[in-house]
């Protein structure tokens, strides 16, 4: 009888399992990747999700790979390249105040390595003679920290 008992309670559990989809299935089809779309990425591909967003992996039309984490809110936190070479400004530009694109430190030679956005703005990136830049801006684009190394 206890056999028997166990076999309906493992059976229900399976069903209840089953019948339930995963949090992470759920919330993902609720996180809009409409940022990363925007950006013109191709090869989206989801590569963890938790309650706070998701970390994809895509291709921006430079072909650079880029890991880019989205916050539930569907926003871009970061973009990262997975290679150093980085990828040109103009490609985040729809993420970016106006005055950051126009920082005369940007010339066309430089490549972004890293986009973070929160709070603040930080970029990190080098040029083709290898110099690397570090600026940190405000939310809205006021220039706060400059490095070149």
């Amino acid at each position: 009888m206890k056999l028997l008992e166990l076999g309906f309670i493992a059976t229900g559990c399976l069903a209840v399992a089953m019948a339930v989809p995963t949090i992470s299935a759920t919330a993902q089809n609720t996180i809009s990747t409409k940022q990363i779309v925007d950006l013109g990425a191709r090869d989206l591909r989801q590569t963890h999700f938790d309650k706070y967003g998701a970390v994809y992996i895509a291709t921006l039309p430079s072909g650079t790979q880029v890991e880019i984490d989205l916050r539930a809110n569907g926003r871009i936190d970061e973009i990262e390249a997975q290679d150093r070479r980085g990828f040109p400004l103009a490609e985040v530009a729809s993420l970016l105040p106006r005055s950051v694109l126009e920082q005369p430190d940007f010339t066309n030679d430089f490549r972004v390595e890293k986009l973070e956005l929160d709070d603040k703005i930080e970029l990190g990136g080098v040029f083709q003679d290898r110099t690397e830049l570090e600026a940190v801006f405000s939310a809205d684009g006021q220039l706060r920290e400059l490095k070149r190394h």
